[in-house]
């Protein structure tokens, strides 16, 4: 018998449970199972994505405030930028090039801004001329609520 070493009251459905007949490599009970499988996956990974995406937008959000329109450059502390709520863990680019070879030399970036921390935990952020702007449509309702922000907490390097 061929693939007689696979005992049928072993194999199970991986969505309900229920014994499985037929085909020795069958994973599913039926077609729905094998839906309900595939459609959790994806709506795992498109929640995930979903939620990693407002935290980039939130995080630009507050990029773009504290920088303003005509600097390129300023230094803030650490603790100034959680307390607004800034995650630190989501990012969509590090520039390697920039500073060394160590990973805390690197450059993270979000969009078009570039970050890296020095050793008094203050953070040095830049705007890259280079790199087009996101459409202030894409950040827009997170702008309420922003905080105003005073001039004192942030260095102007520029």
């Amino acid at each position: 018998m061929k693939n007689s070493h696979f005992k049928k009251e072993d194999r199970l459905c991986c969505v309900c449970d229920k014994k499985l007949f037929g085909r020795s490599d069958k994973v599913f009970c039926d077609i729905q199972c094998k839906n309900k499988y595939h459609s959790d996956i994806r709506k795992n990974a498109k929640n995930t994505i979903s939620n990693n995406i407002k935290i980039l937008k939130k995080n630009y959000v507050i990029l773009c405030s504290l920088l303003g329109e005509n600097c390129h450059q300023f230094e803030i502390k650490k603790l100034k930028l959680k307390e607004l709520n800034f995650d630190f863990s989501i990012i969509t680019g590090i520039d390697k090039s920039s500073l060394g070879i160590k990973p805390e030399d690197f450059k993270l970036e979000v969009f078009e801004f570039k970050w890296y921390q020095t050793e008094n935990d203050t953070i040095v952020v830049t705007r890259d001329k280079n790199q087009s702007k996101l459409s202030p449509y894409m950040y827009k309702r997170w702008v309420r609520y922003l905080k105003p922000l005073q001039t004192e907490e942030i260095k102007d390097c520029a």
